[in-house]
């Protein structure tokens, strides 16, 4: 088995594979090259990394171990794992750090530069495979949410774009706090070749009647900028208005 069939493999399987098998998925992929892989991914309040797989695995946090560390500083570090090598490389969507891929080495394996890049380039590719499955995948909806979040959080959090994102001309960057309860607050953004567009929502009060309203307001401008409208003021003027449709539905009459 070369790299090539490595990523050959890995494409074709993660068009069938469900969310929580994509250590095992991965592991498979990589043994015949003398290495063995597990996906971690991140909760939303980046303070744990969990073992994706079908059944809860034991969390690493991110605050002072080596995957925290390559999760934070967007590296690969190495380590030691019961007497083996390790490399911990932390999974990107785009730019947006999602988990880390832990890589045992076994003792033939020669740790290089050209082997560490095919390391990197290993889980960008999981990180868009990873992202792909969140949508339906309630094992990892529960890694990165918990039981935790607010019906006004989770409602949020399906909302709003990835936190971080990158080109080589315009950087964006946003955090929502207190991450579990969050009503009313929330953020978008959209970027062309050309141009990018940048909008926080503030929805007064903090309770799920202000994240329905913010969520109709970042419905409402959505739609009016893909029909080609840029003006702020008529962009403001979209969301009123579905903000007062759904304030004051219309009636076919009395029942």
């Amino acid at each position: 088995m070369t790299w090539e069939g490595v990523f050959t493999q890995i494409i074709n399987d993660s068009h069938l594979v469900t969310g929580d098998d994509l250590s095992a998925m991965t592991d498979q992929a990589v043994r015949p090259l003398g290495l063995n892989a597990e996906v971690l991914a991140v909760d939303l309040a980046q303070a744990a990394l969990s073992p994706v797989q079908p059944e809860p695995g034991t969390p690493v946090a991110v605050e002072g171990t080596l995957a925290g560390r390559a999760y934070q500083l967007g590296e690969i570090v190495p380590g030691r794992e019961r007497g083996g090598r390790v490399l911990w490389v932390p999974i990107l969507d785009g730019t947006d750090r999602v988990g880390v891929l832990r890589i045992g080495l076994s003792p033939g394996v020669v740790d290089d530069g050209p082997f560490r890049r095919r390391c990197w380039a290993l889980s960008g590719l999981l990180g868009h495979i990873l992202i792909s499955k969140v949508p339906y995948s309630e094992r990892l909806r529960w890694i990165r949410g918990g039981v935790s979040l607010s019906p006004a959080a989770e409602m949020t959090w399906q909302l709003v774009p990835p936190r971080t994102f990158a080109t080589e001309r315009l950087v964006v960057t946003a955090l929502l706090e207190p991450w579990d309860t969050v009503a009313g607050d929330a953020y978008d953004y959209a970027v062309n070749a050309g141009d990018a567009f940048f909008a926080v929502f503030d929805g007064v009060g903090h309770d799920l009647q202000a994240g329905q309203d913010t969520a109709l307001a970042i419905t409402a401008i959505r739609l009016a900028r893909r029909q080609g409208i840029t003006d702020l003021r008529t962009l403001a003027s979209r969301a009123d208005d579905l903000l007062l449709r759904d304030l004051h539905p219309p009636t076919n009459g009395p029942i």
